[in-house]
């Protein structure tokens, strides 16, 4: 095999952050208890697992401390805990 010519290294995108809902979260919440907010900024998606096992995504409004994350469209229905939280880069 000869030599790949311009190559280029793979771009990372939408990076995932993976974590889980710390505290059980009610319809209508905005602020969400999870694992860690490691790795969530302000503007970043974010995809909350809900009970019907579909997921929310909506933006992070803020991020409050270690656990807990502020979003900007309350949930539309309840997330028990251990639901996943994905949080990607836009």
């Amino acid at each position: 095999m000869g030599a790949v010519s311009n190559a280029r290294p793979r771009q990372q995108t939408n990076l995932t952050t993976i974590t889980a809902i710390k505290v059980a979260a009610s319809s209508g919440a905005t602020s969400i208890d999870v694992d860690s907010t490691t790795g969530m900024v302000a503007t970043y998606q974010i995809g909350i697992e809900l009970d019907n096992s579909e997921y929310h995504w909506t933006t992070i409004s803020s991020v409050t401390d270690s656990d807990t994350v502020v979003i900007s469209t309350g949930l539309p229905s309840p997330a028990a805990v251990d639901r996943e939280v994905h949080v990607r880069e836009v």
